[in-house]
């Protein structure tokens, strides 16, 4: 689930954004109401945030040599861009974007997009990876 969140939210950050600025004034709320809110919700938000419950149960009950502390910066860096998402992109950019185009709003998502959640992003995968490298049993696919 982290590596699908980290792929999306970047694909969004450095492809979906980007293309937003092609979009005509006119278009604008077509465009923005062409991916209803299931879609968003079940390929992007469940996604994203369904660590945050899965992490909680860590901090009690882990794999074999993962240390508290990895569980503890992933909670953090995935808190973090809850947070940061619910207090200001969601409401002074997207919630402004679904009332109609704005330049200088796309130009702020996507200048403030990478330092305040890519970063955060970055951390969380890379704790996940390296979680994953620290586990001490072995995968196992049936």
């Amino acid at each position: 689930v982290a590596l699908f969140t980290w792929g999306t939210g970047y694909i969004e950050g450095f492809v979906a954004y980007p293309t937003w600025l092609m979009v005509e004034a006119k278009d604008w709320l077509a465009y923005r109401q062409a991916v209803s809110g299931p879609v968003f919700f079940g390929v992007f938000l469940i996604p994203g945030y369904l660590p945050l419950i899965m992490l909680i149960p860590m901090f009690w009950k882990r794999p074999i040599g993962i240390p508290k502390y990895l569980v503890t910066i992933m909670l953090c860096a995935l808190l973090w861009i809850f947070v940061i998402t619910a207090i200001y992109f969601v409401p002074d950019l997207q919630m402004e974007l679904d009332k109609g185009y704005s330049k200088n709003l796309i130009e702020d998502l996507i200048k403030y997009d990478f330092p305040l959640r890519g970063i955060a992003g970055l951390v969380f995968m890379f704790t996940a990876c390296f979680m994953n490298i620290k586990n001490k049993r072995p995968i196992i696919m049936d």
